[in-house]
């Protein structure tokens, strides 16, 4: 294993910066580069140390990617508006019921 990915880092993916884990320590050759087993929220997954970086402590806040053109994918964006939309208040989702037409 690399000196510069070991167990218990955080790391993100260079395509998905959203996607943050955690690395487990185990690691192996593969096509003369090294993969690591990397546990994301969601599921663990063998990754390329060239697919990866280290998330930097304290520097994974929203503007820091901004400025640093990291952005997630259009999914992302469109979990966090629909949040955004689904925790407002109760008021705000039936006037926006009453928009669209929806009948019960």
């Amino acid at each position: 294993m690399s000196e510069i990915f070991s167990a218990g880092l955080r790391v993100r993916l260079f395509s998905d910066p959203g996607s943050v884990g955690v690395l487990t320590g185990k690691s192996r050759p593969r096509a003369g580069k090294t993969i690591h087993y990397v546990q994301f929220p969601d599921k663990g997954a063998w990754t390329s140390e060239d697919a990866i970086e280290l998330v930097p402590e304290g520097k994974d806040d929203v503007y820091t990617l901004l400025s640093n053109s990291q952005f997630g994918r259009v999914t992302d964006l469109r979990r966090n508006l629909t949040y955004i939309q689904l925790s407002g208040r109760l008021a705000n989702l039936v006037y926006s019921m009453d928009t669209t037409n929806t009948e019960f």
